[in-house]
């Protein structure tokens, strides 16, 4: 085997040759929203056009580079939603080659590293992020590159630290105006330079003052977009039982989804070989018998996934959230318990190995420099992540799994780290087949969330074929609200904040057309034709259906076209 790895290319080649085959075989090719892409898409015509960021009072991320990005897309290619899409192949490369770049410099083989990089590629949370214009790559860029930076800054020479550090911090700053909580990442990256090179004051002092100068350029970018639509906080804030709560419920939450989307690289680690004391196998037992009584006690806490946005057991979101209608499942029940009850069997046991990991990274020496900065970097990082995210929880359902990204490029690569270190079991060879089924998951329910997206559009150019003005139909979340901002500037009759935090605050909503938890604030839309995944028997009659065909079953879906009589709209 390593006789012909001597021989292949570098997979750091395959890995970027395979990114725009993925994303061909997504197929984004189509001029609808997908998700919230449609607000950054407009932020970037918008900029492109007038020169101005116009925010609209709906979106929380600033994404300010990403809608500079974009618009010098439009400047060369035109506004299209395919454009903007394409643009985001040179990002997720830029994510592949820091991740790779990353997993080197943490010793691991070329193949190791490859299999690190490919772990977060084909996973099915980072596979419709990728091909869509959503905030959370590009942001993750920067993190990235805020991360690499810290890790060179606290092995480099006093002067050539300096230099990372300012890196570090311009790339912090920079992801943190795309959103927010990146800024998190150099105060605690750079932090933990501080710690790790706290005997030197040349380097010490230059973190402290790239610290400072986020923390005040943050602030000043905060209050400059406070005035300009940008969607802040409520004015009123839940009581503080209510936040202890949330907080703690969202936390259960993360731990198992963080594992199940780090599935493959943890069962590399725990499939090292270790041994087990007696005391360790008794727990392993114990352990086994607390999987069983949840299983038959709370069912729902041993049912992927745990954080429902992106990734459901409908595919991508759950039916009612873009559009109105029923939605078949994608995975069955029997699965999603089944996966369930794995992650946590896993969780369970890296708890009782852990020590004997430890014990035997020990015996095979002191433990290497790299490890111990990237521990140190790595944990302070997830932390202030966690923290910085968490008040997300507080509005109801809006700790989305797409936020975990950062967390999980970390978890697997400390994972692979520590792995590479320690001889192999046979547990390991579950992790390659383990990743291949998450890709090619992740491929089709990313590839039949397209097809509905493009199945939508279709449907609204056979509308407008007939002479139906856009104003009379809903089309869903992404083209309604295209819609809405379009005529009016702002989302809601106001713009203001009270309005939109209002609606957030008043769920759970009726999954029906006519109810569709997103037209109150879209009042330029008076429809009188609306699109639905399945039939609403409040509507009189079909005017038609869209076909398109997914890759999961059922093959042969519909859009629906119904109309209500009643409605007014001319």
């Amino acid at each position: 085997m390593r006789t012909l790895a001597k021989y292949l290319p570098n997979p750091l080649f395959f890995i970027l040759l395979t990114v725009p085959v993925l994303f061909i075989i997504c197929n984004p090719f189509f001029e609808i929203g997908v998700g919230d892409d449609w607000e950054y898409a407009r932020l970037s015509r918008a900029l492109a056009e007038t020169g101005r960021f116009q925010l609209d009072g709906w979106t929380h991320a600033m994404a300010l580079p990403q809608t500079i990005w974009g618009a010098l897309i439009v400047k060369i290619a035109g506004f299209s939603f395919v454009a903007i899409r394409v643009s985001m192949i040179p990002i997720v490369l830029g994510c592949c080659v820091l991740i790779y770049a990353m997993a080197r410099w943490l010793k691991l083989s070329p193949w190791l590293a490859g299999l690190t990089v490919a772990e977060v590629l084909l996973s099915p949370l980072f596979l419709p992020m990728g091909t869509t214009f959503m905030t959370d790559v590009p942001s993750l860029l920067f993190f990235l590159t805020t991360l690499y930076c810290a890790l060179k800054a606290a092995e480099a020479p006093p002067r050539t630290a300096v230099v990372w550090i300012a890196l570090a911090a311009v790339a912090g700053f920079i992801g943190g105006a795309n959103r927010q909580v990146i800024w998190t990442a150099p105060a605690a990256m750079l932090g933990g330079v501080i710690v790790l090179r706290r005997r030197e004051r040349n380097v010490v002092l230059a973190a402290s003052l790239a610290i400072i100068g986020v923390i005040l350029a943050a602030g000043y970018l905060t209050a400059w977009c406070a005035g300009r639509g940008i969607l802040g906080v409520p004015k009123t804030m839940p009581e503080p039982m209510y936040i202890v709560g949330r907080f703690s419920e969202t936390t259960l939450r993360i731990i198992p989804t963080l594992a199940l989307f780090c599935l493959p690289a943890l069962l590399f680690l725990f499939g090292s070989r270790v041994k087990l004391t007696r005391r360790a196998l008794l727990a392993c037992g114990v352990a086994a018998a607390v999987v069983v009584a949840i299983a038959a006690l709370k069912q729902d806490w041993v049912r992927v996934p745990w954080l429902g946005s992106i990734v459901t057991e409908f595919g991508i979101r759950r039916p009612g959230q873009l559009v109105a209608g029923l939605q078949p499942l994608a995975i069955s029940r029997y699965v999603t318990h089944a996966l369930g009850l794995s992650v946590i069997a896993l969780i369970l046991f890296g708890l009782i190995v852990s020590p004997a990991i430890g014990r035997a990274l020990r015996e095979r020496g002191p433990v290497d420099s790299r490890l111990w900065i990237f521990a140190v970097i790595a944990v302070s990082s997830c932390a202030l992540y966690l923290a910085g995210s968490l008040p997300s929880s507080l509005w109801p359902a809006w700790y989305f799994d797409r936020y975990l990204l950062p967390l999980i490029v970390i978890v697997n690569l400390g994972a692979m780290a520590v792995a590479a270190r320690l001889p192999g079991a046979t547990l390991r060879l579950a992790a390659v087949p383990t990743l291949l089924i998450f890709g090619v998951f992740g491929l089709a329910m990313t590839h039949d969330a397209f097809r509905l997206s493009e199945a939508r559009a279709r449907a609204a150019d056979r509308l407008r074929e007939i002479g139906v003005p856009r104003t009379c139909v809903s089309g869903g979340y992404e083209y309604d609200g295209w819609t809405q901002v379009t005529i009016a500037g702002h989302i809601g009759r106001t713009g203001s904040e009270d309005e939109v935090f209002h609606l957030l605050f008043s769920g759970p909503y009726p999954n029906t057309a006519q109810k569709f938890w997103f037209l109150p604030l879209t009042p330029e839309v008076r429809p009188r034709y609306f699109m639905a995944t399945s039939p609403q028997p409040d509507l009189s009659r079909t005017v038609f259906t869209q076909s398109y065909r997914t890759w999961l079953p059922p093959r042969n879906r519909q859009i629906l076209v119904q109309t209500d009589s009643s409605a007014g709209c001319t």
